[in-house]
């Protein structure tokens, strides 16, 4: 019994320690030039670039954690460059709304994810 509840334990420390540096994860993004920038426009709450609807805005969503709200601007994208394309998205929209936290689903992943809800 007693190896039973260390088992616990250790597992408890393992998975608080995981998340911890999950969450704490440092990515720099790719600067993009301003020729880039400027391939991309909005209109409602589609993302064009170059004159082609590479995603589009599904929701601003406020989270509450440790304290903090935070803004999610979350948003499929429909080009088939996915990343690429993803991290010039992410640049463009993290200047739109620097303070936000910034979510992309590929649009192949929101289908399965619609077929399973489907289901």
């Amino acid at each position: 019994m007693k190896l039973f509840y260390l088992f616990i334990i250790v597992g408890c420390f393992a998975s608080c320690t995981l998340s911890d540096s999950a969450t704490k994860s440092n990515f720099q993004l790719t600067e993009l030039s301003a020729d880039e920038m400027a391939k991309f426009t909005t209109k409602g709450k589609s993302i064009y670039y170059a004159n082609e609807k590479v995603a589009t805005v599904g929701s601003f969503d406020y989270e509450y954690y440790e304290g903090n709200y935070a803004l999610e601007v979350s948003m499929i994208q429909h080009s088939p460059i996915y990343n690429e394309m993803t991290e010039k998205i992410v640049y463009f929209m993290s200047t739109t709304y620097p303070y936000a936290k910034i979510e992309v689903k590929v649009e192949r992943e929101a289908k399965e994810v619609l077929g399973l809800l489907s289901k």
